[in-house]
């Protein structure tokens, strides 16, 4: 059985706390569960773009100061986004 985690990023990964950046002990907790569950991401989150590719680029751009440098590490595990979508 195939195993998806629908993921939002707003308020899960990124936090009042973190300043709204990719919070690095949220992505380890994120990796934990990976690790435990095999489970692949699809990402249901404004920070998605137009496909998998450019949703990733997004996730991992050092450029991007929501990421700064804690780039998303988990790109091989999203195999999808939801829809409608939301233009980066």
């Amino acid at each position: 059985m195939t195993k998806l985690i629908f993921l939002d990023i707003d308020g899960v990964l990124d936090t009042y706390k973190s300043r709204y950046m990719l919070d690095p002990a949220l992505l380890e907790r994120l990796g934990t569960i990976l690790g435990r569950t095999g489970a692949w991401i699809i990402i249901s989150s404004s920070w998605r773009c137009g496909n998998v590719p450019d949703t990733v680029e997004f996730l991992t751009d050092y450029d991007n100061p929501r990421v700064g440098s804690n780039p998303f590490p988990f790109t091989d595990k999203v195999v999808g986004i939801t829809y409608p979508l939301f233009c980066c």
